[in-house]
């Protein structure tokens, strides 16, 4: 939450639904959200401080029935979810499009997740994208269409160099475990 509501950059899937939201109603977080919308900042630290104290104390009582629904088999919990997912798709727009945007990417969500593809990244970027695209585009429009001015200042430099240096890590890491599992999925000749 506070990478969230001081720089605007969400940390994890739950925040980037929240920036989503919030953009949704136009605030922007950043340093203006605590100058511009103090109520909302307070109103959400007494939410969640009082979500934590209810959660002490309520979670060790309400632990056996909250797990409950886990229990459930997934022949009934599967086709209970769809139809409520469908319901409340059709109930916000009366649309039929609707549905079938929401078929279409709850398929893509399925085969993202059968292919193993993680969906936070793809989420953070969803929710980014559009932010990211028009500050490009205002800085693109500042310098007068110069690329060199996303490398101006030192701290841009570190980012960059930052990011060079993760995906190389990345990328090094990958090909250092899948040399490791080809040795160990090969048969010992000596035997």
């Amino acid at each position: 939450m506070a990478p969230l509501l001081a720089l605007g950059i969400p940390g994890s899937g739950t925040a980037a639904v929240m920036l989503g939201a919030l953009l949704l109603h136009n605030i922007s977080p950043g340093p203006g959200l605590f100058t511009h919308n103090t109520e909302l900042i307070w109103s959400l630290a007494a939410a969640l401080a009082a979500a934590n104290l209810i959660l002490l104390f309520c979670h060790p009582i309400l632990a056996r029935w909250l797990n409950r629904p886990g229990g459930i088999p997934l022949w009934i919990l599967a086709p209970t979810m769809t139809v409520l997912a469908f319901i409340g798709v059709y109930s916000v727009n009366k649309s039929p499009l609707s549905l079938l945007i929401m078929v279409i990417i709850g398929v893509l969500g399925f085969l993202l997740e059968r292919w193993q593809y993680p969906l936070v990244p793809l989420l953070l970027g969803f929710v980014l994208g559009d932010l990211m695209e028009n500050n490009l585009r205002r800085a693109l429009a500042i310098s007068g269409g110069d690329w060199t001015i996303l490398l101006a200042s030192p701290i841009s430099k570190l980012f960059c160099i930052l990011s060079f240096l993760v995906v190389i890590l990345a990328l090094f890491l990958s090909r250092k475990g899948r040399s490791q599992t080809s040795r160990v999925m090969k048969p010992d000749s000596t035997i």
